[in-house]
């Protein structure tokens, strides 16, 4: 009686204390007869509770093994294959443009160990290649490398030295390094590469060697240059470069010729 008067006042005064005392003791309830029960069944409690973690503990692992070749892994998506590239190139023919390519690319770990991969060399040395230039500019001619051969999306092949192949992408802004170095072009022919960063020059008599990263692997490696004999003539036709249509072609033009009066009224 004294229980329930005591309730019927608590009510009165706070509904929310009442809640919060009822569902006290509506958890309190099926604890406490845990704790009889494990009181007085030790024996049959213990070997249920080791059971059960016995269970536990081998089905995460058995989960944690085949979850990469179940498609368990979530909506993590797959690391990339490649995350360090080295590319060094030398020119064949400066005037025809086309170039020899040595490739390098470092496999990355993470990938590896996402698909349960064994016997993966830490880096590849891909076999030695020539890439032709096109033409983008009256004056101008571009290289385009892409890695692994991959296309647009950024998913490529690599073949390893013992006869398999690897399917994956190549890193993009997440690459660990990117490295390019093009070796002996003639002095004023490099105008400029694609999405790069730290250029460096290193002249030597009248070639020189440039060394540059690239922001985006995904957008392959690219750079352009001015072919000899016009490069000798770079400060002259600086309008002219890059002009890829007729009436760019006329515009600098008269830009040159307006530049040459200016010199000359001086």
């Amino acid at each position: 009686m004294l229980v329930l008067a005591f309730l019927v006042g608590l009510v009165t005064l706070n509904y929310s204390a009442v809640a919060a005392l009822m569902l006290g003791a509506v958890i309190s309830w099926p604890v406490v007869r845990l704790i009889r029960f494990i009181t007085t069944n030790r024996t049959r409690t213990l070997f249920a509770v080791v059971s059960i973690l016995a269970i536990c503990f081998y089905s995460a692992l058995v989960l944690w093994f085949f979850a990469p070749g179940l498609g368990l892994v979530g909506n993590r998506p797959p690391p990339a294959l490649i995350n360090e590239y080295y590319v060094t190139i030398d020119h064949s023919n400066w005037q025809s443009g086309i170039f020899r390519i040595k490739e390098t690319v470092v496999i990355n770990p993470e990938w590896v160990e996402y698909y349960r991969e064994t016997n993966i060399p830490t880096n590849v040395d891909l076999p030695e290649r020539e890439v032709a230039s096109t033409n983008v500019g009256l004056l101008t001619r571009e290289i385009k490398i892409i890695p692994i051969q991959a296309d647009s999306s950024g998913n490529g092949m690599l073949a390893l030295p013992d006869g398999r192949t690897l399917k994956g992408s190549i890193c993009s802004f997440s690459c660990k390094k990117i490295y390019v170095e093009l070796h002996d072009a003639p002095k004023g022919s490099f105008l400029a590469a694609k999405d790069a960063e730290k250029v460096q020059k290193y002249p030597y008599i009248d070639t020189e060697t440039i060394s540059w990263s690239v922001i985006n692997l995904k957008q392959g490696i690219a750079f352009a240059f001015v072919p000899p004999p016009f490069h000798y003539l770079r400060p002259i036709l600086e309008p002219l470069l890059g002009a890829s249509s007729l009436n760019q072609w006329i515009l600098g033009l008269l830009g040159l010729i307006g530049t040459t009066e200016c010199v000359n009224g001086f």
